[in-house]
């Protein structure tokens, strides 16, 4: 974490650019009073933010400035003290770098409940390709990009993340925070930890975004019911954000519920299944495997008509898709680059599922407290 103090801005800047700079600013870790602003430099080098409450502003008294104390190469600011559902500008200046005024928005207040998110996963391995899906994102207005996890073919490759990631991304999440899931293909490496920014010790997470409890795993650890991992999952899922939270979605990379035609089982399918259900979670977002997937409303082997959750696998950011074979739990599945739209509300979730081409191949509304349009699966049937 950099270390940074608060240091009035003195006059404008102009707007330039220089070699040093690896990765433009991103933005990390939202919470309604606070947002982290990251970049990366080529040689450690000591930057700054300077943020306002409006664009008119930025070059006022009003403005303020956080530099960081020490030089590094990447940068990791965070921007506190401000206020929920607000706009901002925020630009860098790092050497005789600095960015054009960008436009950022804060976690809403318990006053709002409603909320876009776009979802998609398996950017790795084809630039092209995940540019173009990310370049239909800003059509929808999206105010939380969430990444179910494969970001690069090997996370271990420092050279892989740039390109892969965060160049087709990057006139999107300087406005737009991302939040991710690690993915296998990330291979636990500190390449990855050490450019995001997210809540607790980053490997499982939790937080919460106009009614919506999101909570992040990681299934390339040790999840059983002896894993720390679990015991957090099942303390967070008994917490009383998760409680008086409209909705509980739920993150991580393989698939519980998989069209694929080959693929084994994920070992910990029906412990975390159980676990989802007992304590309401509504929605699971899953990667792995690269095409795209809606499952029936699988209920558990009680067979407790008021419970269930829907399963989604969005595989189709960019690394190549795979075939799929309908399962009696599927609803509906197609092999294609894609991304996903999901609306928020407290008593209703819409999605709408795009291809590369911005073809709708996919959308639906399910309403809290009703069976959900998509049908049953009772999981005994397996």
């Amino acid at each position: 974490m950099t270390f940074a103090v608060l240091l009035p801005l003195v006059a404008a800047a102009s707007f330039g650019s220089t070699d040093d700079i690896v990765l433009t600013p991103y933005l990390q870790n939202p919470a309604p009073d606070a947002i982290t602003v990251m970049w990366e430099t080529a040689t450690p080098t000591t930057g700054s933010v300077t943020y306002a409450p409006g664009l008119g502003q930025m070059y006022s008294g009003s403005a303020r400035t956080i530099e960081e104390s020490r030089p590094t190469t990447i940068h990791q600011v965070r921007l506190t003290g401000l206020a929920p559902g607000a706009e901002y500008y925020y630009s860098v200046r790092c050497g005789s770098y600095r960015s054009e005024p960008k436009r950022l928005r804060t976690v809403p207040g318990p006053s709002v409940d409603a909320a876009r998110f776009i979802i998609y996963g398996d950017s790795r391995s084809q630039p092209d390709i995940h540019g173009a899906v990310a370049s239909l994102f800003d059509r929808h207005g999206g105010e939380l990009i969430i990444n179910s996890g494969d970001l690069v073919g090997a996370g271990s490759d420092e050279a892989q993340w740039k390109p892969q990631f965060f160049d087709p991304l990057a006139d999107v999440i300087d406005e737009v925070p991302i939040v991710t899931v690690a993915g296998n293909h990330e291979q636990e490496s500190p390449h990855y930890y050490g450019r995001v920014d997210l809540p607790g010790n980053e490997r499982w997470f939790s937080m919460d975004y106009a009614g919506v409890h999101i909570i992040g795993l990681n299934s390339c650890l040790p999840g059983d019911q002896a894993s720390d991992q679990y015991r957090w999952l099942v303390s967070d899922l008994r917490s009383e954000a998760a409680r008086r939270a409209n909705w509980i979605i739920v993150a991580f990379h393989h698939p519980p519920f998989s069209s694929h035609p080959t693929r084994g089982v994920f070992g910990l399918r029906d412990l975390w299944h159980k676990t989802f259900e007992r304590h309401g979670v509504d929605f699971v977002f899953n990667g792995h495997d690269h095409y795209y997937q809606r499952t029936k409303w699988i209920e558990g082997a009680d067979g407790d008509p008021s419970t269930g959750v829907v399963y989604f696998v969005t595989g189709g950011g960019g690394a190549p898709t795979y075939p799929t074979e309908a399962k009696a739990y599927t609803a509906c599945d197609e092999s294609v680059h894609h991304y996903m739209v999901v609306d928020f509300k407290p008593s209703s979730m819409r999605f709408e599922t795009y291809d590369i081409d911005g073809r709708l191949i996919d959308s639906g509304i399910y309403h809290k407290g009703t069976e959900y349009e998509s049908g049953r699966f009772h999981i005994g049937a397996l």
